[in-house]
């Protein structure tokens, strides 16, 4: 005899057995699927019991469901089968329709936008200094495509630099000063080596000229002759406009505000329609074992397009860049034909220059 607190809902029952109809299949005793515990509540066709009466009559005789709820567990008692489920999962515990957990699903929220997602990567570069593109594109929930696009499009604008599998975040000390800044420094030593890059220009040349405050020096340093200029360089354009005899080609392209430069693929495509015989170009850093450096991305492509395109190439650089070793490549320094630099460079830099058979002209 089943010995267990029961409610029996339906009054009809009695104690004795009831004949059964034709393939009528007895259900089967709740002592053979689960065990007695006083704790148990049972509910007859979905409705629970209101007195303690009729317990015996569960043992054989009732044809209905029979549920019992014990603690957090259901287990569904049929003429088929027992169901067991499983403990509700606490709050803390529970998912969202993504999958992740409150506290998760707020660190992963997709960012839809790039302006919004770039800025998120800048902000966890701040804080950390770095970040791999596999745990960037998890937490923004987007591909690793699309934050390697994100990356290159930082790198272009100097906010950070690339390495295998990541990127690291550009120092504010080592990002490109505005063109008034950087042209009051050694101001001295690059008036006096645009004076000798001027000798090198002869009427009729085709002369690219970068963006750099040296060679803004030698724009404003040339002669009135017949002469093309082809430049990215915004003062320099305007400063040249003056002159009646000299044909001016800007490139045109993005507008870098702080450099007064223009960059991007617009600046690079103007430059291969151009057949340019000689280059004048600057740069950062200029490292005897890692060669010419920049600190930007995108001025490094348009310098580097000028390097491809001319015939003859220029490196006008004071000698405090000597030693100097910037955050994006440019060129080996033996790709340049001749160096023009002021009286401070070291007996160690000559010779280092003259063992690469790069040419050297001093101030002094």
């Amino acid at each position: 005899m089943l010995r267990r607190n029961v409610h029996v809902t339906d009054r009809n029952v009695d104690h004795q057995r009831r004949p059964r109809p034709p393939g009528h299949r007895p259900v089967q005793p709740l002592a053979e699927h689960v065990r007695d515990d006083p704790r148990d509540a049972v509910v007859v066709d979905g409705r629970r019991a209101g007195d303690r009466r009729h317990a015996d009559a569960l043992q054989g005789v009732l044809k209905l469901p029979l549920t019992v709820h014990r603690n957090t567990q259901i287990i569904q008692h049929s003429q088929a089968s027992v169901r067991r489920n499983s403990q509700v999962e606490p709050p803390s515990r529970r998912r969202d329709a993504n999958g992740d957990r409150p506290s998760t699903a707020r660190c992963r929220e997709r960012i839809v936008l790039a302006h919004q997602r770039q800025a998120e990567i800048l902000k966890r570069l701040t804080d950390s200094g770095g970040a791999r593109v596999a745990v960037l594109a998890r937490d923004l929930r987007v591909t690793e495509e699309t934050i390697r696009r994100d990356l290159d499009k930082l790198e272009q604008a100097g906010r950070l630099v690339r390495t295998h599998g990541g990127a690291l975040l550009v120092p504010e000390t080592s990002r490109d000063l505005s063109f008034e800044t950087r042209q009051t420094a050694n101001h001295e030593a690059k008036v006096a080596i645009a004076r000798m890059a001027v000798r090198l220009v002869s009427p009729g040349d085709v002369i690219a000229l970068d963006a750099s405050s040296t060679v803004h020096e030698l724009a404003l340093a040339l002669p009135d002759i017949p002469l093309t200029v082809v430049t990215n360089s915004l003062p320099a354009t305007v400063r040249l406009a003056a002159r009646t005899h000299l044909r001016v080609i800007a490139t045109g392209g993005t507008l870098d505000r702080p450099s007064g430069s223009w960059v991007g693929s617009l600046a690079e495509h103007a430059l291969d329609r151009l057949n340019i015989q000689k280059v004048f170009l600057s740069s950062k850093g200029v490292d005897f074992e890692r060669g010419l450096s920049e600190v930007d991305d995108a001025q490094a492509r348009v310098k580097r397009r000028m390097l491809d395109l001319a015939a003859e190439r220029y490196l006008l650089v004071d000698s405090s860049k000597f030693g100097v070793r910037s955050v994006v490549p440019l060129a080996r320094l033996d790709e340049v034909h001749a160096v023009l630099t002021d009286a401070g460079i070291t007996p160690d830099a000559r010779a280092r220059l003259a063992a690469l058979g790069v040419a050297l002209q001093t101030t002094e």
